[in-house]
């Protein structure tokens, strides 16, 4: 049963209409998740109506723990002087690989700090050589604020550097890094962040 107070946001998603950020809000602080799973429903139905769903396995493995990004809510990053500063090595690579592929997956979501040590050309060499040593796996890499941060460190448009990592072997890009997309409150929290126009920006090109 639909509840009768946002039947007309629903039948607005329903008719595929786009609905505004204020009946967005609503539905999000108010309505039953299981209406929301069931409109959710009947939309991929509509958009996919061959009926078939899929899903992958992967591993997140974090490049380095080394970032200048200074996001206030990071308990996981250290300065590069600090004794807990790593890069993984293409060593544990492996074993985080072979144990990936047995397990069924195939795919590695890599992502890490913006290492002020590490350039453009560093990932490069990463991406190649992963796939040299795993021909079939996929990388799932980096996110906006990285491929901002490779970008102004090459002097390279986004769009030349999204071509040259995927040149390298970039399969696909996450949307890490937006967390919050209000310039005035991500200032405060992630003051060497790209702004959310740069994430935006990344992303469409990205697309």
């Amino acid at each position: 049963m639909i509840s009768s107070e946002f039947q007309s946001i629903y039948h607005k998603a329903l008719l595929l209409e786009p609905i505004t950020a204020e009946e967005a809000l609503v539905l999000y602080t108010e309505a039953p998740l299981s209406e929301l799973m069931y409109v959710a429903h009947e939309i991929r139905k509509k958009l996919h109506p061959e009926n078939v769903v899929t899903w992958i396995i992967d591993r997140n493995v974090n490049i380095t723990n080394v970032c200048t990004s200074g996001c206030l809510f990071c308990n996981f990053h250290c300065a590069p002087q600090s004794e807990k500063a790593y890069v993984t090595t293409f060593e544990e690579y492996d074993q985080k690989i072979e144990t990936l592929f047995a397990l069924g997956g195939n795919q590695l979501l890599l992502q890490g700090g913006m290492h002020p040590q590490l350039g453009l050309e560093d990932y490069e060499t990463l991406f190649r050589e992963l796939k040299k040593r795993h021909p079939k796996l996929k990388l799932h890499a980096l996110g906006p604020p990285e491929v901002a941060y490779l970008s102004k460190k090459s002097g390279l448009t986004y769009t030349d550097t999204l071509r040259r990592l995927i040149s390298a072997g970039l399969d696909s890009l996450p949307g890490a890094g937006a967390e919050i997309l209000v310039d005035e409150i991500r200032g405060r929290l992630s003051k060497n962040k790209c702004t959310s126009g740069e994430w935006l920006e990344v992303m469409h090109e990205g697309a």
